[in-house]
């Protein structure tokens, strides 16, 4: 099982400028605020196979969505969910990924993926201590540590002229897949992608 939860706050004041949570230049809860969860939830999950979605607007007036929950098949066979939401008063309280297994369960949390939250995998239970304190520091920004790995990795590239540890093509896979989840919501059914 893997799920990728996104429980953030946004006033309405973050709405009134031309383009947060317009169809045309942003999107919503899912779009914008979810969508580097959702991609790191098909990087550790694979390909989705197919989507049932419901999505609302409750409580800003904006075009898009600031809520969404996704039921989702992986191609592998797996199941995963998606929450995303943009009214969780007072303060963003969560941005995390988990996968569950028979050999593991592993949380990667905090506010925006900044930190391990939980580490049980089978046959690394002595590592699971030293994982968890080397992660008990709070990073010096809601970005946690992992912005800086992707520009050095893209400066590296370009001085280098090697590829990109993640290629741009990646993000087409998780802009694909909201794509495919704001039609199941749309349309009230279950979306293939595969």
């Amino acid at each position: 099982l893997g799920a990728a939860c996104v429980r953030w706050y946004r006033p309405q004041s973050y709405y009134e400028d031309e383009w947060h949570g317009t169809w045309a230049m942003d999107g919503g809860a899912l779009m914008n605020q979810s969508i580097h969860h959702i991609d790191a939830l098909q990087w550790f999950m694979g390909p989705v196979q197919s989507v049932s979605a419901y999505t609302a607007t409750l409580a800003h007036e904006m075009e898009a969505e600031d809520v969404g929950v996704v039921a989702l098949r992986f191609a592998n066979g797996a199941l995963g969910t998606i929450e995303g939401s943009t009214l969780t008063w007072p303060q963003n309280l969560e941005g995390s990924v988990a996968l569950f297994g028979q050999h593991g369960s592993v949380k990667i949390g905090g506010t925006a993926l900044n930190r391990i939250v939980l580490w049980k995998v089978d046959g690394q239970l002595e590592q699971e201590a030293e994982i968890l304190t080397a992660q008990r520091v709070d990073p010096p920004s809601v970005y946690g540590y992992s912005h800086k790995a992707v520009i050095e990795d893209f400066v590296h590239a370009l001085l280098e002229e090697h590829p990109l540890g993640t290629p741009g093509e990646e993000a087409r896979k998780s802009v694909a897949l909201v794509l495919a989840i704001y039609e199941s919501a749309r349309l009230g059914k279950e979306i293939a992608l595969l």
